[in-house]
C-alpha cells in the first residue's frame, strides 16, 4: 500500500489531498502441473487441455518455454505458447505430444512465466511406441517339388496382423527372380486388421532351398519369415527338409 499527500497552493489558501494506492501483480495458477500422455504411437499425436487461471485483478501476459535448453528435437508443444489472460479469468492451453522414437520415455519440464508475477512449472511426459505386427507363421515349408515339365509355382498363405491403433507399412526384403517370391511384398495394413499374403516357391534345380526373409515395418523391430523347400527330378532327389531349426 502506498500513501502520499498532494498539496495544492493557491493565493490565500492551501489544499491537501490524501492519495492512497495498492499495488497488484499478476498471479497465475494451473490445475495440472503434470500431464502423462501414456503410450502414444510414433507417427501420431495426442493433445491434452491445461487450464491457466489468472487469480489477480490485473491482466497477466504469459510465455511458455522449456526449462531444459539442450533439447535437440522437441516432442512436446504448447498452443499457444504465449498470450494474455484477463483479470479473474481463465484460458485453455493445448499441450501436444508427438513421439519420434519407439520404446522411448520422454519427459520435458516447462516454465510458464508472467512478467512482474509468479512462475509455474509444468511437466509433460509420455512413452513412444511402434505398431504391433505379428505373423501367423515364422516359417513356411513348401515340401518337395518336381522341377520337371515346368511346374507352376507352389503357393502358401500366411497372415500378417496389425494389432495397433495406427496403420502400418510393411516390406518383405527379397531379391528379384529368386525361387521364392511374394505376390504383394509391400503395402500398408490398416489399424486393427489382418491381411493374407501369398508366398510362392518355384525351384530351378534338384537341391534344398532355404531363405530367411526379413519383414521391415515402420517404427517397429523387424520380423522374419523362414522359407524352405526342395526341388527334385526323376534321377536326383535330395533328402527332404521336414523342419527348419
Amino acid at each position: 500500500m502506498y500513501n502520499s499527500v498532494a498539496i495544492c497552493k493557491i493565493p490565500g489558501q492551501t489544499k491537501t489531498i490524501d492519495i492512497v494506492g495498492v499495488g497488484k501483480y499478476p498471479f497465475i495458477v494451473v490445475k495440472q502441473q503434470q500431464v502423462d500422455f501414456g503410450r502414444i504411437h510414433v507417427g501420431s499425436s495426442n493433445t491434452q487441455n491445461i487450464v491457466l487461471e489468472n487469480r489477480s485483478i490485473v491482466p497477466a501476459s504469459y510465455i511458455i518455454q522449456p526449462i531444459e535448453r539442450d533439447l535437440f528435437e522437441s516432442v512436446f508443444f504448447f498452443t499457444p505458447n504465449q498470450g494474455y489472460v484477463p483479470p479473474n479469468s481463465t484460458t485453455t492451453l493445448k499441450a501436444t505430444y508427438e513421439p519420434v522414437t519407439t520404446e522411448s520415455f520422454d519427459l520435458v519440464n516447462f516454465e510458464i512465466k508472467t512478467p512482474g508475477g509468479n512462475k509455474l512449472k509444468v511437466t509433460l511426459q509420455g512413452y513412444g511406441v511402434g505398431p504391433d505386427i505379428t505373423l501367423s507363421n515364422r516359417s513356411v515349408n513348401f515340401g518337395d517339388v518336381s522341377i520337371e515339365k515346368k511346374p507352376d509355382p507352389i503357393k502358401r498363405v500366411f497372415t500378417v496382423t496389425n494389432n495397433s491403433d495406427v496403420d502400418a507399412a510393411y516390406d518383405f526384403k527379397l531379391e528379384a527372380n529368386g525361387v521364392f517370391s511374394f505376390e504383394k511384398p509391400f503395402g500398408v495394413i490398416p489399424a486393427k486388421s489382418s491381411r493374407q499374403l501369398n508366398v510362392q516357391f518355384l525351384p530351378k534345380n534338384p537341391i534344398n532351398y532355404y531363405k530367411r526373409v526379413y519383414l521391415l515395418i515402420g517404427n517397429q523391430n523387424n520380423l522374419y519369415l523362414d522359407l524352405f523347400g526342395s526341388g527334385y527330378t526323376s534321377t536326383k532327389r535330395p533328402v527332404s527338409i521336414k523342419k527348419f531349426y
